[in-house]
């Protein structure tokens, strides 16, 4: 029986020892699995963004497109829209309201 413990002992030092190196091994693997979960969320997020700019400036790109053919075409309501928002004009007897982005709360 003593010459058969020896070499079981062995064998259970071997066996926990990758037991422990398979374990050590998959929790690495956990953690670094999470950090890429993490930046695979943030690039997603980002991805969603990136189309919604691109989709805001398709829309702007194609009310600016219709606004040159207007304005080339002499259009007077598009020659007044441009009058009124690049001179900040005003018809007579029209009143002009500027809000402050600050609030005084007291």
């Amino acid at each position: 029986m003593g010459r058969n413990s020896a070499p079981v002992k062995r064998h259970n030092s071997r066996a926990r020892f990758y037991l422990l190196a398979g374990g050590l091994a998959l929790t690495l693997a956990v953690l670094w699995s999470g950090r890429n979960v993490a930046k695979l969320a943030d690039n997603y997020r980002q991805i969603r963004r990136l189309k919604s700019t691109i989709a805001r400036r398709v829309v702007a790109k194609e009310h600016m497109r219709q606004e040159i053919v207007l304005l080339e075409k002499n259009d007077p309501s598009a020659l007044r829209r441009v009058w009124r928002q690049e001179f900040h004009a005003l018809y007579p007897g029209e009143v002009e309201y500027r809000f402050s982005r600050e609030l005084n709360i007291r």
